[in-house]
């Protein structure tokens, strides 16, 4: 499905407000809303970035669930398994405006670099966890059939189990 025009209008609203504040996320978010107000076709959009948001939290919650479990389960003892890879982003702007966890890469500060390198690994361990489970599963799963539909919870629970590293 093709996003609507109005959702192109927006990014390029973004898209503005990125390089007008680069070191800033909440300036360029603040940008984007005074600006895109103004405008008739944003009300069109708000029920669309409404459920959107409302997505995404559901989605965050799930993996903070996801993560609470594999911690509960010692998943996460020990050095990360995946390690940032080359360079990307904008690189008209420089290194120094690479984006990590919400900031750009020259403001990072000492402390809050730890902290993100934690938290990134983490994040990658849980993907590669993921990656695992799903292969695992497929090998028994077939075409159009559901995990639940193969699996009992306890049958379930123990590949799981078995997946962990």
């Amino acid at each position: 499905m093709e996003p609507p025009k109005e959702m192109e209008r927006l990014q390029k609203l973004v898209d503005a407000s990125v390089d007008k504040y680069p070191g800033s996320i909440q300036d360029a978010t603040d940008y984007v809303i005074k600006r895109a107000n103004k405008v008739a076709w944003f009300e069109k959009l708000k029920d669309e970035l409404i459920r959107r948001a409302i997505l995404k939290l559901i989605h965050d919650n799930r993996h903070i669930k996801n993560v609470d479990m594999r911690m509960a389960r010692g998943d996460y003892s020990g050095p990360a398994k995946v390690t940032a890879g080359a360079l990307s982003g904008r690189i008209a702007q420089g290194v120094m405006a690479y984006m990590i966890a919400g900031k750009t890469l020259g403001l990072l500060t000492g402390d809050e670099l730890r902290a993100t390198a934690a938290s990134e690994g983490e994040k990658a361990s849980g993907h590669q966890f993921n990656v695992r489970l799903c292969r695992e599963l497929a090998k028994t799963v077939k075409g159009e059939q559901t995990v639940k539909q193969k699996f009992s919870l306890k049958k379930l629970a123990a590949v799981f189990a078995n997946v962990k590293k």
